[in-house]
C-alpha cells in the first residue's frame, strides 16, 4: 500500500483512506490500515477473523484492534476526500470470461460418468408418472450430447417441475424462470434449497418504515442495502446449500444457527398463518416492551419447523411459532435491518439455484449494466411455461409513450397541439 500524507490507498478498491490520527510517521500512529475500502469493512473483517491482515507492526495492530472494540464505527460510512477518491473497481465478468467458464464446466462435466437418476431431489418420487423417467433420460441424453437447446413438451402431472429441479441438482447449478409468482412459490415450497427472486413491489421498504414497497424507496446510498460482500455460501451446489449473511458483517450480530437457516415467509403455506406476530409476542414480553416493539416497527425473529424468519408485528405467522428472545427476556431484534428485496436478489445472484419470474430476470439480468455482469454463469437456464416466452419478451421490450410524456421530453407545445389536432376522433372517423 502507498502512504501519502496519512492517506492509504486500498489495493482492492483504490479508495483513499484517511484517519483521525495525524501522527508524523507510521510508527507513532494508533491506526494501521490493512487494505480494505473503509474503516467499517476493515473492523468487520478483523473482528470476524475471516481474513489474515497484512500486518508488519504487531504492537500497532494490537492497539488498533483494542481501539476498534471501543468504537461504534460499523454503522458509519466513510466518504473519501475528493483529492484522493478514485472510482472503485467493479467486480464484473466479461462475456469472454463467461464463455470460458461455461466451456470449462462443460468439458469437466462431459468427462464425468454419472447418471441423472442419482441426482433426484429428496422429495422427488421416481415413479410419480409413467413418463417421468423417460423425460429425465431424454434430458440427460441431450445434455451429454452437447445439445444447446432442449424442448420438453409434456402434459400436466408428468412432473416437469421435478425434472427441472433434478436437472439443476444434476449440474449442481441452474436458473429456473416462471411467468407467474404462484409457480415460483410452488418451486420453493417443494424445493426449499432454491432461492426465489421477485420484484420490488413484493417487499416493504425499511427506509420508508415498512409502510410502502421498495419501488417507492431511494436505493442509492441506502444504509439498508446489502451487497455480495455481506454474504457467504455454505455447502455449495447441494440441497444443503445456504447463502447467508456473514455473522461478522454489518448485518450480522446473530448466531450462525439463525443466519444459516433464515427463510422467507413465502415457504409457509397461507393456511398455516393463523395469527399476527404481535399476538404471539404479547404473551411473551411485558406490555411496555410490546408497545415499544409495535411502535418501532422493527422485525423480530421467530422459529418455525427448525427455520427462522424475520417478521414485522402485523405479519401473519403460524400460532405455533417460537419467538426468539435474549437472555434478559427481550425480543431478539437484528442490530441493523437489511433490505429484504436486495437480500433475496443477491441470494439469487450468488446461489447455485435460483427461481425468477420472467419480468424480474429480464429487467435485472439481460443486457449491459445489469446484475449479469456480477453474477456467476450457470450451465442451464430453464424456461418454464416457455410457450409464453415470446409474449413476455414483447411486453418487457415495449415502451409505452403518450403525448404528455412526449411533450415533457421535447418541450415543443406547438408540435404537440398539431399532433393532437390531426389525431382527434373527428379527424380519424372519416378515415375509418
Amino acid at each position: 500500500m502507498k502512504i501519502q500524507n496519512n492517506v492509504f490507498n486500498c489495493p482492492e478498491c483504490h479508495y483513499g483512506l484517511t484517519f483521525v490520527d495525524t501522527a508524523k510517521n507510521i510508527e507513532e500512529t494508533n491506526y494501521f490500515v490493512v487494505g480494505f475500502k473503509c474503516e467499517r469493512c476493515l473492523i468487520s473483517k478483523l473482528l470476524d477473523n475471516k481474513n489474515e491482515p497484512d500486518i508488519s507492526k504487531e504492537k500497532l495492530y494490537a492497539l488498533f484492534v483494542e481501539h476498534c472494540k471501543n468504537l461504534d464505527v460499523l454503522k458509519t460510512k466513510y466518504v473519501p476526500s475528493e483529492e484522493y477518491a478514485t472510482t472503485p473497481k467493479e467486480d464484473t465478468i466479461t462475456p469472454e470470461e463467461i464463455k470460458t467458464q461455461l466451456q470449462n464446466k462443460k468439458s469437466n462435466f462431459s468427462g464425468e460418468d454419472k447418471s441423472i437418476m442419482d441426482s433426484l431431489p429428496s422429495k422427488t418420487n421416481l415413479d410419480q408418472s409413467k413418463s417421468f423417467q423417460e423425460v429425465l433420460k431424454f434430458v440427460e441424453s441431450s445434455i451429454k450430447s452437447g445439445t444447446k437447446y432442449t424442448v420438453v413438451n409434456a402434459p400436466t402431472g408428468v412432473g416437469k417441475s421435478h425434472v427441472a429441479a433434478t436437472l439443476c441438482k444434476f449440474l449442481k447449478e441452474g436458473v429456473i424462470l416462471t411467468e407467474q409468482t404462484s409457480l415460483q412459490l410452488q418451486y420453493i415450497r417443494e424445493f426449499p434449497w432454491m432461492n426465489q427472486v421477485k420484484g420490488m413491489s413484493n417487499f416493504p421498504c425499511p427506509s420508508l418504515e415498512w409502510d410502502k414497497t421498495a419501488n417507492f424507496g431511494n436505493c442509492d446510498g441506502c444504509n439498508f442495502r446489502c451487497d455480495n460482500n455481506d454474504f457467504e455460501i455454505i455447502n455449495e451446489g447441494t440441497e444443503k446449500e445456504t447463502v447467508s449473511v456473514i455473522p461478522g458483517s454489518r448485518f450480522g450480530g446473530l448466531s450462525t444457527e439463525i443466519l444459516h437457516n433464515v427463510k422467507t415467509l413465502d415457504i409457509i403455506p397461507e393456511e398455516d398463518k393463523t395469527c399476527t406476530t404481535a399476538k404471539v409476542t404479547e404473551k411473551m414480553i411485558t406490555p411496555d416492551e410490546q408497545k415499544k416493539y409495535e411502535e418501532l416497527q422493527r422485525r423480530c425473529i421467530i422459529k418455525y419447523k427448525n427455520q427462522y424468519f424475520f417478521v414485522l408485528p402485523e405479519e401473519k405467522i403460524p400460532k405455533e411459532s417460537e419467538v426468539q428472545t435474549t437472555s434478559d427476556g427481550k425480543l431478539l431484534i437484528p442490530k441493523n435491518e437489511i433490505c429484504p428485496y436486495y437480500q433475496q436478489r443477491i441470494m439469487g445472484e450468488m446461489g447455485s439455484f435460483a427461481v425468477y419470474n420472467y419480468a424480474m430476470y429480464i429487467s435485472t439480468m439481460l443486457g449491459k449494466n445489469t446484475d449479469s455482469e456480477k453474477t456467476k454463469p450457470r450451465q442451464v437456464l430453464i424456461c418454464d411455461e416457455a410457450h409464453n416466452l415470446e409474449e413476455v419478451l414483447k411486453v418487457q421490450g415495449t415502451i409505452h409513450l403518450n403525448l404528455e410524456s412526449i411533450e415533457e421530453s421535447i418541450g415543443n407545445k406547438k408540435l404537440i397541439d398539431l399532433i393532437r389536432n390531426n389525431t382527434s376522433e373527428k379527424k380519424l372517423m372519416p378515415l375509418i
